[in-house]
């Protein structure tokens, strides 16, 4: 549904005429390693400005680019051979059983709006910030 969902609104942002989406998420704060509560809130981003998802105008306003972002992954790489309908090779999303810690930020909606997005050509960021219950997981 998520995969519908991300490709349905992507085109009305192009169909549009947008240029540039914001995506705001939330993640799992038992996800975050290395808290420095010093820093203020926790706001992380993910760009298609850039190569390895870098944007220079986040970091200037001080937001850490989410290091686990990984566009050779296999699970970005089906995501990206999803919207971009260009793939030669048929790539599948790990069943629920393979998925592993590295699989973790690809599984989640931001992902695949930002594939999406970044397929129609769009520029676009996500601003992630840790919340205690980022990832609504029932405990």
């Amino acid at each position: 549904m998520m995969i519908n969902f991300a490709e349905n609104i992507a085109n009305f942002a192009a169909s549009s005429g947008k240029k540039h989406v914001i995506v705001l998420s939330s993640l799992d704060f038992q996800r975050l390693h290395n808290l420095d509560m010093s820093r203020g809130p926790q706001v992380y981003y993910l760009s298609n400005a850039g190569s390895e998802g870098k944007d220079d105008n986040c970091e200037k306003l001080g937001f850490g680019r989410l290091n686990e972002y990984d566009s050779e992954g296999r699970c970005w790489k089906y995501l990206s051979s999803v919207f971009e309908k260009n793939s030669e090779e048929e790539l599948t999303f790990p069943s629920e059983d393979e998925l592993e810690d590295i699989d973790y930020y690809p599984s989640l909606p931001f992902a695949a709006l930002f594939s999406a997005f970044k397929a129609k050509g769009l520029k676009v960021t996500c601003l992630l910030c840790y919340c205690s219950e980022g990832d609504n997981i029932n405990k």
